[in-house]
C-alpha cells in the first residue's frame, strides 16, 4: 500500500483493509470521489522498479462496489503510450480478473506493449453508466502472470491462486 499514490488531482485514499482479502490477511482499499465538488475522475497509481516481460496477463483479485461506475487500468509506458482495459462495477461479488495484455488498448496505435518498458500502473474511476458519488474498491494480489489466475481451485477460504510476479 505504501507505493500506491493518489494521482494528482484526484480525490482517492488508499488504506490497509484486513477483514477483506483475496489471499492472506490483507488488501488494499482505495476509497474514491468522483463530482460533485470532486473531481471527474478519482485515481491512484504505482510506479514500477522493474520490466514484466515475459508475462502475458495483468491479474487481481477485486471486491468492486455495484456503482455501475467504469475503473480504467492503465498500464503506462516510459513515455507517453498506455493501454488501457475497462472493468465496468455492476456487481458487488469479489472476483478474480486476468486481462491477456492484447486485451489492453493503446492510446496511441502502438502494435504491441513493451512490457520491459513500463513504468506504472495506474486505476481510474469514471462514471460509466453510474453517477458521482464516493465508494470503495478492495484490491488484493495486483500482478502480472503467465496464465490466468484460475478461480475455484478448491474451497478452502482465502486460498486463491496468485500471480507469478507481484507489483
Amino acid at each position: 500500500q505504501q507505493r500506491w499514490r493518489p494521482r494528482v488531482g484526484t480525490d482517492a485514499v488508499v488504506t490497509l483493509e484486513t477483514t477483506n482479502a483475496g489471499a492472506g490477511e490483507q488488501a488494499m482499499n482505495f476509497h474514491y470521489s468522483i463530482g460533485d465538488g470532486s473531481p471527474p475522475y478519482s485515481g491512484i497509481e504505482y510506479e514500477f522498479t522493474t520490466g514484466y516481460g515475459g508475462t502475458d496477463y495483468f491479474t487481481l483479485w477485486l471486491d468492486p462496489d455495484a456503482s455501475n461506475r467504469q475503473l480504467f487500468i492503465l498500464l503506462n509506458e516510459v513515455g507517453s503510450t498506455y493501454w488501457q482495459a475497462i472493468i465496468e462495477l455492476e456487481s458487488d461479488a469479489p472476483q478474480w480478473i486476468s486481462i491477456a495484455h492484447s486485451d489492453f488498448d493503446p492510446n496511441d496505435g502502438s502494435e504491441s506493449m513493451d512490457l520491459l518498458n513500463l513504468e506504472s500502473v495506474s486505476f481510474n474511476i469514471l462514471p460509466g453508466s453510474g453517477s458521482w458519488g464516493t465508494g470503495d474498491l478492495i484490491m488484493d494480489n495486483i500482478g502480472f502472470s503467465t496464465s490466468p489466475v484460475l478461480v475455484g481451485l478448491d474451497d478452502t477460504p482465502n486460498r486463491k491462486p496468485v500471480p507469478d510476479t507481484f507489483v
